[in-house]
């Protein structure tokens, strides 16, 4: 009877369990993920083969697939398949316990991270932190992060690896509000137009989207560079260009499509004319006659060497007006850009394409004038080769990134650096962001003195020997200005110039005063401090003064100066007659200081010996007609013989018709008289003017005709003044001044000239007078100088006015003979030119972030806000889960995978152990948890869905009335058995 009481009391054990196991069930009916149990029984011990009741074996979750239910909230997730989301519970004191579950009900935690309902932070790869110098690609190294500068995305691609996923970023501020037109100043040089700045940034974002999809699309091809093409294009040098005339035009095709430039009608400048002049000087150009007039280095030779500058610039500048092309002038040799004279002259103009990867087709290369062509060249330096995986979008993005940026260059302007041929100095430095160093520093260390500047090419050059400024900028003379650049290697970063002019004294001794004494006054801030006077000695060189002599006694003076004074003065090196003297306080002043030229042996004005003309007497007289028939009438004019021979019938009247008519047809002299009306049978010839090349004053007839003159006729001769000059060898050198007709021509004496080099010389100042230069001719004969008339129309009338010859000293003149200029400077900032200056791009900022998950590191928790990960400077975005796990941040239409969640997979999913709160933890029985790198396994993840409880509701009210049978059949055998007990008692009492 005991046995059956514990047999029956086994049994409402074991379906207490059951009933326990079931409305754990029916509890968890709406628990996301949740697992129903099954309990299992068996069988108890056995004694003589009767059995002492049930026992519960187990009670197991079923991990068969719940059923998935689309939410629509982006935080719900569901595993379809094998496996457990892991979460990890993260103790204050650091430690932390690790646990799995199906329930994907998720959110962002309030530290960022994504967690489960619990509060548990769920595992996974996350995002590998920032390098600021290999993930980072920023114009403006002050901002390393997407903030809300960056309007508009540049490119976004997510690339998946076999071992990490990389997600590239790139964003740009509003390039189309920046970007401006650079100043038409530096034609030639690649200047764009800001709707050129901006079509050509569109261009490259579409190539630059493109580079990053084939990546996407073949991840571990090799990696390689793209190549921009570079084409040069070859015109007709000087030596063989027609271009002369506004018609002409040069050209080529593009893809097709002509681009030319008409000829750019161009006055030569001073300025250019003296580039042209150094060119030749220094032999690099050789002059010819362009214009035809038959002479060499006249205006219009300069004015047609200007045009065809213009002109191939003006094409350079067409070209760059296309999508994606930079072109500019260039030098020969190096094929390095440039606008200097003696290079463009060579009319080479090269073509680069800005979108790396991308061919451009050249055609013809042609100059044409009229119907008159000249075929020119196209030689192509570097092909077109389209990269590959990661270089060929480092290719891309960096040709975006300088389009959208571009160098910044500063520009000073002649007239800004007050250049006018006497010596400026100047110190200059910059403060610039060091990539290295991470912040600005300023270069040079101390500030650089630019001395002796007489031309941009000067300060160009100092600028560029210095080794601190040139491993960031370079300096150009771009079109007559400095243009001080960064670099290729630091196009983005930004420069800020500080130029400023020394007090100074320039000095110029473009012409030396022979036997002249030569005086210094220098004042330091109002004081006197050097009095020098430079006289010659006639015993060392008793006929010339030199610059050096002039140069080295002022140079004595200052160095004896600066022994005892505290206030330095400095000199610098004597160059082309040039230096100047300056102190490197800037808050000295040097105003008052005087230059002076005293003591000149000038020649004596010399006096013209008029021989008079005589003057010329055109033929005048009456011509008397005897009619006859078939008679031959004849008569001489200015050598010429005019014949008429009558015919029958004849009359005065058809014979002087007949006369007419023949000096009529004679060219070479029916311009040179005037015939009378007949009166009569007499008719007047008079001579209006005479033929200068052959002087003739005769009329006269020779048969059949009389004559009678009422002039007395003569050729004359022409009126001239000599003039003897002395010149003595310790006369100085000087000024001679023709005038004559209101014109002055002015020569410089040189070193003692003979009177056949003065003679010479104003004969040469007479060419460049045209309208003087058809009235008189100049010529010496070694001891006289000659001013003679030349024969007019009207033959010799004598000169249109007495002619003067004088002397004046160089010091006395305001012209280009001044034989000393100074000028005195003062301390001055010198601002950049705002109108010149800017940047080559676009002026605005780019960034491209590239941001790596790596998918064999250990795990950790996933962190969603994107200001916490260094992305950008907001936290809120849109959040997604792809199949594989992987975390995408949505902001402002660009995505970033921050991390994958992990997939956790186990041997034996029932040895796990639940401990509630939907967590399960790992046991010996379950083993290690498996993962797989990228989640490659048969589970997916499905997104804005979750995984409902598999407890099945019916079929478990099914098992709890079953269950409630057993309890109740139970009971029945212990009642049973304990009355059966309570029988055997009764019996015993």
């Amino acid at each position: 009877m005991i046995g059956a009481l514990w047999t029956g009391i086994s049994g409402l054990s074991a379906s207490r369990a059951a009933l326990d196991n079931e409305s754990n069930n029916i509890a968890n009916v709406n628990t996301v993920g949740y697992k129903a149990s099954r309990v299992s029984f068996a069988d108890m011990m056995y004694q003589d083969s009767i059995g002492k009741g049930a026992s519960v074996t187990n009670a197991e979750k079923q991990y068969t697939q719940g059923s998935l239910n689309p939410t629509g909230s982006s935080y719900d997730l569901a595993l379809d398949g094998d496996g457990f989301f892991v979460v990890s519970n993260i103790n204050p004191t650091g430690t932390s316990e690790t646990y799995y579950t199906r329930a994907g009900n998720l959110r962002m935690g309030e530290n960022g991270t994504l967690q489960d309902a619990n509060g548990y932070e769920v595992q996974g790869w996350a995002m590998s932190s920032l390098d600021p110098t290999s993930d980072i690609v920023s114009t403006n190294n002050n901002w390393r992060y997407f903030n809300d500068n960056f309007t508009e995305k540049a490119g976004n691609q997510i690339i998946q690896f076999s071992n990490r996923v990389e997600t590239y970023a790139a964003k740009v501020t509003d390039y189309a509000s920046t970007a401006k037109s650079d100043s038409t100043v530096l034609t030639g040089s690649g200047i764009k137009s800001q709707s050129d700045k901006i079509s050509d940034i569109n261009t490259l974002m579409i190539n630059y989207q493109n580079a990053l999809e084939d990546y996407a699309e073949n991840p571990d091809a090799t990696s390689s560079p793209s190549i921009a093409q570079s084409t040069l294009l070859d015109f007709p040098d000087n030596t063989n260009s027609i271009m002369d005339g506004e018609k002409d035009q040069i050209y080529t095709y593009i893809n097709g499509d002509k681009v030319y430039a008409e000829y750019v009608n161009t006055t030569a400048t001073t300025d250019f004319i003296e580039e042209v002049d150094l060119a030749v000087s220094n032999g690099s150009f050789t002059m010819t006659d362009l214009d035809g007039d038959g002479t060499v280095g006249g205006q219009g030779d300069y004015d047609i060497l200007a045009s065809r500058v213009a002109t191939y610039k003006t094409l350079a500048d067409e070209i760059s007006s296309k999508t994606g092309l930079n072109a500019y002038t260039v030098n020969s040799t190096t094929n390095e850009a440039s606008t200097a004279f003696e290079d463009v002259i060579n009319g080479l103009v090269k073509i680069d394409s800005i979108i790396p990867g991308e061919e451009f087709t050249i055609g013809d290369v042609i100059e044409a004038s009229g119907t008159t062509e000249v075929e020119g060249k196209s030689t192509t330096l570097s092909v077109a080769e389209k990269g590959s995986a990661e270089g060929a979008v480092i290719s891309a993005m960096e040709a975006l990134s300088k389009a959208i940026s571009g160098k910044q260059q500063d520009v000073f302007s002649t007239n800004d650096l007050n250049i006018d041929g006497i010596p400026k100095n100047y110190t200059y430095s910059m403060t610039i962001y060091d990539k290295e160093a991470g912040e600005n520093i300023s270069v040079p260390s101390s500030d650089l003195l630019i001395s002796n500047v007489t031309s941009i090419d000067d300060a160009a050059k100092q600028i560029n020997a210095n080794s601190e400024l040139s491993k960031y900028v370079e300096a150009k003379n771009i079109n007559g200005n400095l243009v001080v650049q960064t670099l290729n290697s630091n196009y983005d970063v930004e420069f800020s110039s500080r130029m400023e002019e020394l007090p100074s004294i320039g000095v110029s001794l473009n012409n030396i005063v022979d036997n002249a004494d030569y005086t210094f006054n220098i004042n330091i801030d109002g004081t006197l401090v050097i009095s020098s006077t430079y006289s010659p000695d006639p015993l060392i060189n008793p006929y010339t003064t030199t610059a050096s002599q002039i140069y080295n006694d002022i140079k004595t003076q200052i160095n004896t100066y600066n022994l005892t004074a505290t206030d330095k003065l400095k000199i610098t090196p004597l160059n082309d007659g040039n230096f100047s003297i300056y102190t490197e306080d800037k808050e000295v002043s040097l105003e008052g200081s005087t230059i002076s030229i005293n003591g000149e042996n000038l020649p004596v004005n010399p006096t013209g010996v008029q021989t008079p003309a005589n003057l010329t007497v055109l033929e005048e007289g009456m011509f008397t007609i005897t009619p006859a028939d078939n008679t031959t009438y004849s008569l001489d004019i200015l050598g010429e013989t005019i014949t008429y021979n009558s015919g029958t019938g004849a009359t005065s009247t058809s014979i002087y018709n007949g006369i007419v008519s023949a000096i009529n047809l004679n060219s070479n002299i029916n311009n040179l008289v005037d015939i009378g009306s007949l009166s009569g049978n007499d008719f007047n010839i008079s001579q209006t003017k005479i033929d200068t090349l052959s002087p003739s004053v005769t009329i006269a007839p020779l048969s059949n005709l009389s004559y009678s003159s009422s002039t007395t006729a003569t050729v004359g001769t022409p009126e001239e003044y000599a003039f003897s000059p002395t010149l003595a060898d310790d006369m100085s050198a000087s000024v001679f001044t023709l005038e004559i007709d209101g014109v002055e021509l002015k020569v410089k004496t040189d070193q003692t000239p003979t009177v056949a080099e003065l003679g010479n010389a104003l004969a040469g100042a007479l060419a460049e007078e045209s309208s003087l230069a058809d009235k008189i001719e100049i010529t010496n004969n070694g001891t006289d100088i000659i001013i003679r008339e030349k024969i007019s129309s009207q033959g010799y009338q004598g000169l249109p006015s007495t002619p003067s010859l004088t002397v004046t000293s160089l010091t006395d003149t305001e012209d280009e003979f001044d034989s000393v200029q100074y000028s005195t400077n003062e301390n001055t900032k010198i601002e950049i030119n705002a109108n010149y200056s800017g940047r080559k791009g676009a002026g605005a900022e780019f960034m491209q972030i590239v941001s790596t998950v790596e998918q064999d590191t250990s795990m950790s928790s996933l962190q969603l806000r994107l200001d916490t990960l260094g992305l950008t400077d907001q936290s809120f975005s849109e959040f997604s889960v792809d199949e594989s796990g992987l975390i995408t941040m949505t902001q402002d239409g660009v995505d970033f995978v921050v991390g994958q969640i992990a997939i956790a997979q186990f041997v034996n999913n029932i040895g796990l152990e639940a401990i509630g709160d939907n967590l399960l933890k790992e046991t010996t029985k379950s083993g290690k948890a498996v993962y797989s790198t990228n989640n490659d396994n048969t589970t997916v993840i499905k997104d804005e869905t979750l995984e409902l409880s598999t407890a099945d509701l019916s079929e478990s009210l099914v098992n709890l009335m079953v269950f409630q049978r057993a309890f109740e059949a139970n009971s029945k055998s212990i009642t049973t058995a304990d009355q059966l007990l309570t029988t055997l008692i009764q019996l015993k009492n």
